[in-house]
């Protein structure tokens, strides 16, 4: 039984060495298990603020419902967006209207946290300095929130005069996935690749 114990802690020694020694490893398990905790974190604070809910908590959603928080100022700056460029809009704090369009649904799914959640785990995780990784942080959060703005937008446009046609909306959950994916890896590439640029040393004369 000795043995027994004295190996297992020589094995977890040694798995905890190796992942210490191994940057590519602690930023994998880092990453992973910041994205599982951000995302299950969001989805109980959905569930914690909607009432019905398994983990419905009044207090919670009375006092720290950054959910609807961030729901309800996408809906705002989106509307105001669509006034802006001539049209009639309704709203209430789930739902965005253009006249003679079909209600657009701002479901959870609809408000990004998912991406949020993916580039707040993957910025914390990598070995930057933090200065750099506080920037680029938010860079990410502002580019990702203005992206679902464009698509909220544009699907409440693209509703009017649809007469219920609701088929060609059925992908867009998707396509902006793919999207905003596609110019986060764009930025990370970048980000990774970037240089400091280090200070020129002036000789004195």
């Amino acid at each position: 039984m000795q043995n027994y114990m004295n190996l297992k802690k020589t094995l977890v020694k040694s798995i905890y060495v190796s992942i210490k020694n191994n940057p590519a490893v602690k930023f994998i398990l880092l990453f992973l298990c910041l994205f599982l905790l951000f995302d299950a974190g969001n989805k109980f604070m959905n569930s914690a603020t909607l009432e019905g809910t398994k983990y419905y908590n009044p207090f919670i959603s009375e006092h720290f419902n950054y959910i609807q928080g961030l729901r309800t100022l996408l809906i705002v700056i989106s509307a105001t967006i669509i006034k802006g460029l001539g049209h009639t809009v309704m709203y209430t704090d789930y739902q965005l209207l253009a006249l003679n369009g079909i209600p657009c649904n701002i479901n959870y799914g609809c408000l990004g946290l998912g991406v949020l959640s993916f580039w707040a785990a993957f910025i914390i995780a990598f070995p930057k300095p933090f200065k750099q990784k506080i920037r680029f942080m938010f860079l990410g959060l502002i580019t990702i929130f203005l992206l679902n703005i464009v698509r909220i937008v544009s699907l409440t446009l693209l509703t009017i005069d649809m007469h219920g046609n609701r088929k060609l909306l059925d992908n867009q959950h998707d396509i902006f996935n793919y999207v905003v994916y596609a110019v986060l890896l764009t930025m990370i590439y970048f980000w990774i690749n970037k240089q400091e640029q280090k200070p020129v040393l002036i000789p004195e004369i």
